[in-house]
């Protein structure tokens, strides 16, 4: 038995005539799945729960990838770590710059992931070819990673180590602080002024391209004493919700415990509240309502245990909660009845 039928049937979980059999059909595991953004849809790829590519990809994490080490910069997709353990090393700074890298997943195609796999001992010898090829086949989608792929998140960080570590060891020379969340690149620094230093911006950029990512200058942000990520601002003293963010939860919390539930234009009322983020006005129905409510209040919690907030922060997030429990409550209880149970 070769290194190849080897590897497919004690890493991946079986024979390399089968596999080669399931990926032949790889565009009919696939669905397209489409998710609203500030302009338009964002297309994302993902497996069918049935599709034996993605056991496929899980055996490749679980019993391959996952021995592998993750830069300790990146945050996401790693365990014991999330977006608040993102912003959380920047407390502390006065001057920051978020750089986002343009369609992430995408970006990374099989020339990454080869060098990636040369890298290591096991795959230094070029006839091992033939298993990296398989490993991408089952990985890839259209050639590159895809962000709706089991696997794609782990391989993604490994795959940006290198460029990880030649970012943080040049931040380490100018005493700038980094960490990334996938496509999302942080930098802060307590004297550094990055505005005026634009040097250092240009000099990133320089190792994305040599690394061949590109740069998204739409969403570029270059802050004094404080900066707004994602519902949250961070500064000098602490992680604070931002107040877009709190404003929108308000608003739907407000509308939903104040409403009759059986109204028939109950979601066209909703939409009419003024949000800021656009999203909300795609909730059409009580199960994505709920999916709303429930995820925010487990967001709201995650950020309560782990950022370090000052006293008002905090009880606008109690007070949140409680709000979008009596919520919960309210749209379960009057629409989902049989899945109510009273103490």
């Amino acid at each position: 038995m070769n290194a190849k039928e080897i590897f497919c049937l004690k890493i991946i979980g079986d024979s390399n005539f089968e596999i080669l059999t399931v990926l032949s059909n790889k565009k009919n595991e696939y669905e397209k799945i489409e998710i609203p953004k500030k302009k338009g849809y964002r297309k994302i790829y993902c497996l069918k729960s049935n599709s034996k590519i993605k056991r496929y990809q899980q055996n490749l994490i679980n019993n391959f990838f996952s021995h592998y080490p993750i830069p300790v910069v990146a945050k996401g997709f790693v365990e014991g770590e999330n977006y608040f353990s993102y912003m959380k090393e920047h407390v502390g700074s006065n001057y920051f710059l978020r750089i986002d890298i343009k369609d992430f997943f995408e970006s990374i195609k099989y020339e990454h992931f080869e060098n990636f796999m040369y890298e290591m001992e096991t795959f230094k010898d070029k006839n091992n070819e033939g298993i990296i090829k398989i490993i991408w086949n089952i990985i890839s989608y259209n050639d590159y990673l895809v962000q709706g792929a089991v696997s794609s998140p782990m391989i993604s960080n490994l795959i940006f180590r290198r460029t990880d570590q030649r970012i943080l060891k040049y931040c380490q020379e100018l005493g700038i602080k980094y960490t990334r969340y996938a496509d999302d690149l942080l930098f802060s620094s307590s004297n550094f002024e990055f505005k005026k230093k634009k040097w250092f911006l240009k000099k990133i950029n320089y190792i994305l391209r040599q690394n061949k990512f590109q740069m998204n200058c739409s969403k570029l942000k270059c802050c004094d004493y404080q900066i707004s990520l994602n519902g949250f601002v961070i500064s000098y003293d602490n992680i604070r919700l931002s107040r877009k963010k709190y404003h929108d939860i308000s608003q739907v919390v407000w509308y939903v415990n104040k409403s009759d539930i059986y109204e028939k234009n109950f979601f066209d009322e909703l939409h009419k509240l003024g949000f800021y983020n656009n999203k909300l006005r795609t909730i059409n129905t009580y199960y994505s309502l709920l999916q709303y409510l429930c995820g925010y209040r487990s967001f709201l919690i995650g950020s309560y245990k782990e950022c370090e907030m000052g006293d008002d922060t905090k009880r606008k997030i109690e007070y949140i909660i409680k709000k979008i429990d009596m919520s919960i409550i309210k749209v379960i209880s009057n629409k989902y009845p049989t899945y109510w149970v009273t103490k």
